[in-house]
């Protein structure tokens, strides 16, 4: 049994050593020219996937503010509640910034200084309220939804009155000029069923210019949506992006120096539309009710500047 062992194995085939093999450095070249090349193409595609989710979240959101607010209207006589783009008190009241959720004060009683003492049985997330495009996180806006007309801004002293200006403009019963020397007026909606002289714009994102609360620079533009050579306000209530060349001074800039952004706007029967920033038209803000007077655009500080409204949101003649 023994020698039978030992002769199997003498007559074994014997293997031959494994090879050695290695990547040439021609060959490790080419693999990286591929791996560049498919970063090349995968890293804008995902960027463009990353930028079309967050225009989906903002149309969403937007969305989500106008059919809670037709609710509302169809709760109270088909009208929408008032806009906290007002300042001042009885009949000297004014206009300011339409991004207002929070007013400083009370227009007149039975008037809320906020929009969530309106709406809050209607939206309970704020995250509605904000485009998901702004750079970065807003900390006290649940806070203050939740807060409502009684909103104290923890990080003021205790005896400041705060506003607080989110991302998106909310156009229902709020007016401002379309021409500051015919004195043309814009009329935002006062219910789904609005007349023929209002426009059935509802809300939108922010794109502005000269607008105090954006400074610094002064003299630039704003918006919730990111834009080229923009930089990040993180001052105010709600971060935003600002152009940080200055544009052209107090007066209103010529559409061809609008930085490119893609806007988006609701209107009253729920639909939302993109628009570009090419595709606006200015509206002033109103400083005296009592002769239409506008805001000068000069960039101080609590001034509110030029909005820019979609063209197509302006009621004809």
């Amino acid at each position: 049994m023994e020698a039978e062992l030992i002769d199997a194995l003498e007559k074994r085939p014997v293997l031959a050593p494994a090879s050695k093999t290695a990547f040439t450095l021609v060959e490790l070249l080419v693999v990286l020219g591929i791996l560049s090349a498919l970063a090349a193409i995968t890293v804008p595609a995902l960027s463009l996937a990353r930028a079309k989710v967050t225009e989906l979240k903002g149309m969403a959101n937007l969305k989500s503010i106008a059919l809670p607010l037709n609710a509302f209207a169809n709760d109270h006589e088909d009208r929408y509640p008032p806009s906290m783009g007002a300042v001042g008190f009885g009949p000297g009241w004014n206009w300011h910034d339409p991004r207002k959720l929070v007013a400083v004060n009370e227009r007149v009683p039975g008037i809320h200084r906020s929009v969530s003492a309106y709406l809050r049985d209607y939206i309970d997330d704020a995250k509605v309220l904000s485009c998901p495009a702004v750079p970065g996180a807003c900390t006290y806006l649940q806070q203050m939804w939740d807060a409502g007309d009684n909103w104290d801004n923890p990080a003021t002293p205790a005896t400041t009155k705060d506003l607080f200006t989110g991302s998106f403009c909310l156009y229902w019963n709020y007016e401002g000029l379309l021409d500051t020397r015919t004195k043309r007026l814009f009329k935002g909606p006062w219910g789904p069923a609005c007349g023929k002289a209002y426009s059935r714009l509802l809300a939108s994102d922010h794109f502005g210019y000269g607008n105090g609360l954006d400074i610094p620079p002064s003299f630039s533009y704003a918006s919730c949506e990111p834009f080229d050579d923009a930089g990040i306000n993180d001052k105010a209530d709600m971060p935003r992006w600002v152009s940080l060349a200055p544009g052209p001074g107090n007066v209103p800039p010529p559409v061809e120096t609008f930085p490119r952004i893609s806007l988006k706007a609701v209107y009253t029967d729920g639909h939302v539309e993109r628009y570009s920033s090419s595709d606006v038209v200015p509206m002033w803000v109103i400083v005296n009710r009592a002769d239409l007077t506008a805001y000068k655009i000069d960039g101080t500080q609590g001034t509110p500047g030029l909005f820019f409204l979609p063209a197509n949101a302006v009621p004809a003649r």
